[in-house]
């Protein structure tokens, strides 16, 4: 049985191709890609072709997921994989290794931790120098790590599920921003097995959405405050556009 690996897109020509040949690169193999496209008009569609990933049509984030996960286990895929567009695997061996994790672990939802990188590096990926970057993401690593097994996890960005846990919470919720960890708060409530995964390593996220929006646009106030206070402020459906 073929894992998916699920990844919302819009106008990604800039970053795709850097997660795309990481993906490309790992040592293990028996993985399908499925890019759920909000309607690029860019080259992101040209782009995840050229890579032989099948596209299918999405639109705000939680949108593209859910559309990747109908089609996946449509596919008789499982696990899913979500994957933001603009994050790289850190190696050849992340996918190898955290699928071993989280099987042995008898995991049904896990998120990754993360390492910040700025711009378009695509060669010779490298932690961001700046010390605010390197402060946000030491935060929401930490915070990761802390609630791990509380009531309240919380993840981003590169987040694995079983396909039962995927149809129990009933994919991911309409919101604005938090729609992943929010996913991880109802796996939990519903008695699924939930973990932060460590042997793969950390993922590079890129930095762009705290250079374009600042902090708290970016969404931080929601995961700070759940790190926090242990408690999520649940956001309703968005009526922007994605990545506006």
């Amino acid at each position: 049985m073929k894992t998916a690996i699920i990844i919302p897109t819009k106008n990604e020509e800039k970053y795709l191709p850097m997660l795309a040949t990481s993906i490309r690169n790992q040592t293990y193999k028996n993985f399908l890609v499925i890019i759920a496209d909000a309607f690029s008009t860019d080259d992101t569609r040209k782009i995840a072709a050229s890579y032989g990933f099948i596209v299918v049509d999405g639109g705000m984030p939680f949108t593209g997921r859910n559309n990747g996960a109908s089609e996946a286990i449509k596919r008789g895929c499982d696990p899913l994989i979500f994957m933001d567009a603009d994050i790289v695997l850190p190696h050849p061996f992340f996918l190898e290794r955290s699928l071993q994790e989280f099987k042995s672990r008898q995991l049904d939802i896990a998120g990754t931790l993360q390492i910040p990188y700025d711009g378009i590096q695509a060669i010779n990926l490298r932690s961001s120098r700046k010390v605010v970057h390197k402060a946000i993401y030491w935060t929401s690593n930490t915070g990761m790590r802390l609630m791990e097994r509380s009531r309240k996890p919380m993840m981003q960005v590169c987040m694995f599920a079983t396909k039962h846990a995927h149809e129990m919470i009933g994919g991911f919720k309409p919101l604005e921003f938090g729609e992943d960890t929010q996913y991880a708060l109802e796996g939990r409530g519903k008695g699924l097995k939930f973990g932060i995964l460590r042997i793969g390593g950390k993922v590079f996220a890129s930095t762009r959405r705290y250079e374009e929006k600042g902090f708290i646009k970016a969404g931080n106030l929601f995961f700070l405050t759940g790190m926090i206070f242990g408690r999520q402020y649940v956001y309703g459906e968005s009526k922007r556009k994605y990545f506006d």
